[in-house]
């Protein structure tokens, strides 16, 4: 599989979801994704990935996604991270929204997996993973 399989399943995932109702599985497939690379996950960031499943898996509301946020941006920021586990990085950093965005939900997909693929995820994993939560209804 490649990444134009990929980007061409995600079309498929927009024209058949209203997105922004759907945030809640777009973030089970995010969440999901990431354990494909959590292994490769610098400590850092992958304590921001454990503050985000907390909060959407285990309803622990009084977890910071903000300072979860703010952790990972001064880690990138620092310049210490690069090529994948920077990718990884900002993949966590889709999962740390509380709410879906105002603008357009698939562009924050689009990017997701196109992070999700350069932190070291197989785009034909990936695209299984959008079928599962996408494409299965």
């Amino acid at each position: 599989m490649t990444v134009y399989q990929m980007s061409a399943t995600l079309e498929m995932v927009e024209a058949s979801h209203s997105l922004p109702q759907a945030y809640d599985r777009c973030i089970e497939f995010m969440l999901e994704g990431l354990a494909l690379v959590r292994n490769t996950l610098v400590p850092p960031v992958k304590a921001g990935l454990e503050t985000a499943e907390r909060y959407w898996r285990t309803g622990e509301k009084d977890v910071s996604l903000e300072r979860a946020k703010v952790a990972l941006w001064k880690e990138l920021d620092s310049g210490d991270i690069h090529g994948p586990a920077e990718a990884g990085a900002r993949a966590v950093l889709c999962t740390l929204e509380p709410t879906a965005p105002t603008d357009d939900i698939f562009e924050l997909l689009d990017w997701y997996t196109q992070f999700l693929a350069d932190a070291g995820g197989r785009p034909g994993k990936i695209i299984s993973l959008m079928q599962k939560h996408f494409l299965s209804d």
